[in-house]
């Protein structure tokens, strides 16, 4: 998602004390690796607001119109499933054949898949998710593209450490249905609206003649 057009769903975070004056710096120390040390598992780190390759974080990526805009990157290697499936198939294929039996059982079915998974994964391209945030520094709001449950965990693990002294809130316990949630970076509980109360119908009986 982008804050730079088009309509946004975000969390709202209200920074009561204010992220640290040296945040831009901060954030760089902490920035995403190089995808050339991209292997088998993920890794994560912040980048610019410009796009999601937009190393290294510096006063002039950082900001937009006067918004500290940046965004955590999460670069993986995957496998697609067909791709997955048919070469499987096609070892085990080959496995049935050289070893002469109408099946391939459960263990080198296995063996067979982390085989071919080993060999196919080094060569598959990067791909990149990410979560952007904007924070207004005037009236210390953040705006977090962390829409569920899982985002939320990772962004505010991963911003805790560039934060410095700003305290991150822990995810919210699960709410009624209706509340509407207003979070803060101190840990604030969140608030619910009352429920509008639900009109009850009553049924009488309608002769017709």
């Amino acid at each position: 998602m982008s804050f730079e057009s088009g309509s946004v769903a975000t969390r709202l975070f209200y920074v009561v004390k204010g992220l640290p004056k040296d945040a831009v710096t901060r954030f760089n120390n902490h920035v995403a690796p190089s995808l050339k040390s991209l292997g088998s598992q993920s890794q994560q780190g912040w980048v610019g607001g410009r796009h999601l390759l937009d190393t290294p974080i510096t006063d002039e990526n950082a900001y937009y119109g006067g918004y500290l805009r940046l965004a955590l990157v999460k670069a993986e290697r995957k496998v697609p499933t067909s791709l997955l499936r048919a070469e499987c198939m096609l070892e085990e294929v080959a496995y049935m054949q050289e070893e002469g039996k109408p099946f391939v059982d459960r263990k080198a079915r296995s063996d067979i898949r982390k085989q071919v998974m080993s060999r196919l994964l080094p060569t598959m391209p990067p791909t990149l998710k990410g979560i952007p945030f904007i924070y207004d520094d005037r009236d210390r709001i953040l705006y977090a593209g962390a829409l569920s449950e899982s985002q939320l965990d990772v962004f505010l693990i991963h911003s805790r450490p560039p934060s410095a002294s700003t305290s991150f809130p822990s995810p919210p316990a699960p709410r009624p249905r209706n509340a509407a949630v207003s979070m803060s970076l101190t840990g604030a509980k969140p608030v619910s609206r009352p429920k509008c109360p639900t009109p009850k119908w009553k049924i009488r009986p309608v002769s017709i003649s």
